[in-house]
């Protein structure tokens, strides 16, 4: 993950616009009155606290904002590592080195009224893989050019891990669309399954609101150098697993008879085989 924790700041509000941390009003002051509470600054609160359960302030968390785009396959780990179900989730591939750009949409409700003043969140970057290992994190950067609108939000003054960095992106009144992140995997990532989130957080006629939408990005080994046939151990195929290989991380999957030494155990690997035609192969339990 990223070792160095960004910047949140004081920011005036303006009148159609309305960054995530002026919409996270705080839980004591009124609605009218935008500007970052200290229980964003001073503890790394998320947007939901307030946002999702003021009652006061009408705070209420809603589904159905948003949706993740761009992405061709889902996947579900049943039982997270942090002991969260998700569910299936729409899953970005990514190799280390690389940029994911990632995809979300913002949707019109019925369940927002009159004019709607939000911000979109894109969170949850310090958290560790969910799929092989709690010590694996993801290296990260911001790779997204200027004048994106995305802004990184953090505290220095809170020490490393008690605050997660996360970014904002203002949206005028009433908007919807489709908004882009760009993210990259730093090559030292490890190859593991990561829970990431976009969210919404604002101001409608009703009081304040909130909503997510998880997804996975899966850090993909890097492809191998040489020329060779990919094997696998005796002992995953006593446990019921076959290896299955593909052109694309997207499929479609065909059993893999050639080879017989050891996979690591990864989710996709994109190696070499003869010939030098780039595979991907995975383990899968029918």
């Amino acid at each position: 993950m990223s070792t160095r924790p960004a910047t949140r700041t004081d920011r005036p509000s303006t009148v159609r616009t309305l960054s995530l941390g002026v919409a996270l009003i705080a839980c004591l002051g009124a609605p009218s009155l935008h500007a970052w509470p200290g229980s964003a600054t001073t503890t790394g609160n998320s947007c939901s606290v307030c946002h999702g359960t003021a009652e006061q302030w009408g705070g209420r968390r809603l589904s159905g904002l948003l949706a993740i785009s761009g992405t061709t396959k889902l996947t579900d780990l049943l039982t997270q590592l942090d002991g969260q179900t998700r569910g299936p989730l729409e899953t970005f591939d990514a190799l280390p080195g690389t940029t994911v750009e990632l995809s979300v949409d913002v949707l019109s409700s019925t369940d927002l009224m009159d004019e709607v003043i939000a911000a979109l969140q894109f969170k949850r970057l310090e958290k560790s893989g969910q799929q092989l290992s709690t010590s694996n994190f993801l290296s990260w950067t911001d790779a997204n050019p200027d004048g994106s609108g995305w802004v990184k939000q953090d505290d220095l003054a809170v020490p490393p891990g008690v605050t997660d960095p996360y970014f904002t992106k203002d949206l005028t009144a009433n908007q919807t669309g489709t908004f882009k992140f760009l993210l990259g995997v730093n090559s030292e990532t490890p190859v593991d399954v990561y829970d990431l989130e976009f969210a919404i957080a604002g101001v409608d006629g009703g009081g304040l609101f909130y909503s997510g939408k998880h997804f996975y990005i899966a850090v993909i080994a890097p492809e191998l150098l040489t020329d060779q046939a990919v094997t696998w151990s005796e002992a995953l195929s006593a446990d019921g697993y076959v290896l299955q290989v593909a052109d694309s991380p997207e499929g479609p999957w065909q059993d893999y008879t050639g080879g017989t030494a050891v996979i690591d155990g990864s989710n996709v690997v994109l190696m070499q085989v003869s010939g030098g035609t780039k595979k991907y192969f995975r383990l899968h339990k029918p």
